[in-house]
């Protein structure tokens, strides 16, 4: 505690200004600095400014008073999905998802839902398998809408997604892109609900982001390099999602663009999608498979979570993702050793085989290759 050498003008209990005190015996009521007990004798040498030696003491006026934070609290809305496509033309049926099984937080869903309320675009960032279009897809099918997905790649140009000029009879005819053409539909269907799935949009060419990012921002729209230079706004029927490999792992996913700071900004939502902890991935895999069994489950979970951090340490370079596990299962009754084999292993390299091979022996108790074929 500072020295201080201001006068207390306060009438003080000296025990409790001395209790936390280093030099206090409280059993005794003595100070051991100035040896002397704590009692009127006291109270008068601390008003009359002797006590400044006690390197411990500072009088109550002096001590600094923090003011206390005032708690968040965030209150409890109740966040109602979006409402159902009242109706879906005869001719697009075939587009809105059925069956889809997907297990989702609730605390994503909620975001998810706010968002869409705004109109605010929605983008998932995360490995490849772990459900980031699906997820759009399993929003598309809550809500009756009409699913979209886009696969973007470094070959697609710009015409392919907005149109352009098509030659015709000696005369120039706009021809819309996938894009433009879904956005007419979704205006001419005011009723029907549409979700666009932009997947894997930082593996785009940077003309083909230039050309859409604007479908990200509060324009919501898509410029059209026609005769009449159309624009095509979205209307409040249009749900957008894109999905993003990692920005981080070029050697994993080469092709991908580094997104620059006006790219990134356009992205108002940037929900990551992580491989799961050990509940959630049961319960996706509970989901798609209900009758297998607790044991088999458990033990492909852990396989998947010792593949990861091999990945993580740089060990090997295959990403074991839920999708993989859920492949593997799906194969289960050929046979646990076939199902590895050709799900897994089987689009590893050598070592990375050997490595996952040592995993399965100790997780399975399944011999993939032989001693010698481990020595290698």
């Amino acid at each position: 505690m500072p020295t201080t050498k201001t006068k207390s003008t306060k009438k003080v209990d000296i025990r409790k200004e001395c209790a936390n005190c280093k030099h206090y015996d409280a059993k005794t009521a003595h100070c051991n600095f100035l040896d002397y007990d704590v009692n009127t004798e006291f109270v008068n040498l601390l008003e009359m400014g002797i006590l400044n030696g006690c390197s411990e003491y500072t009088p109550t006026d002096d001590k600094p008073k923090t003011k206390k934070k005032k708690k968040i609290v965030v209150p409890k809305i109740n966040i109602k999905p979006i409402a159902k496509s009242k109706k879906i033309p005869e001719n697009l049926k075939g587009l809105v998802p059925k069956d889809v099984k997907y297990y989702v937080e609730q605390d994503r869903l909620n975001m998810i839902w706010l968002a869409m309320s705004k109109n605010l675009p929605i983008t998932f960032e995360g490995h490849t398998g772990l459900g980031k279009s699906e997820l759009a897809r399993y929003i598309a099918q809550e809500i009756n809408a009409i699913y979209v997905r886009i696969q973007f790649n470094g070959a697609r140009v710009p015409d392919e997604l907005i149109g352009y000029d098509k030659p015709i009879d000696g005369s120039l005819v706009w021809w819309d892109g996938t894009l433009s053409h879904y956005i007419r539909l979704a205006q001419k269907n005011p009723s029907t609900n549409f979700v666009l799935c932009l997947d894997e949009w930082n593996a785009a060419s940077k003309s083909v982001q230039l050309s859409t990012r604007s479908l990200f921002d509060e324009s919501r729209n898509l410029s059209l390099s026609n005769q009449q230079h159309e624009i095509l706004y979205l209307t409040n029927n249009v749900y957008v999602f894109a999905t993003l490999n990692p920005s981080r792992e070029f050697a994993l996913y080469p092709g991908i663009e580094r997104l620059n700071e006006a790219d990134k900004d356009r992205f108002p939502i940037w929900s990551v999608i992580d491989f799961p902890d050990n509940p959630t991935e049961m319960k996706i895999l509970k989901l798609h498979f209900p009758d297998k069994d607790k044991d088999t489950l458990k033990r492909i979970i852990t396989l998947g979570n010792k593949a990861r951090k091999a990945l993580k340490d740089g060990l090997i370079q295959t990403v074991v993702s839920t999708r993989t596990l859920i492949h593997i299962l799906k194969m289960w009754d050929l046979g646990p050793e076939m199902a590895l084999k050709e799900c897994l292993l089987g689009r590893m390299s050598e070592e990375e085989q050997k490595a996952i091979a040592k995993q399965i022996d100790y997780i399975f108790d399944i011999q993939i290759f032989d001693q010698k074929e481990m020595e290698k």
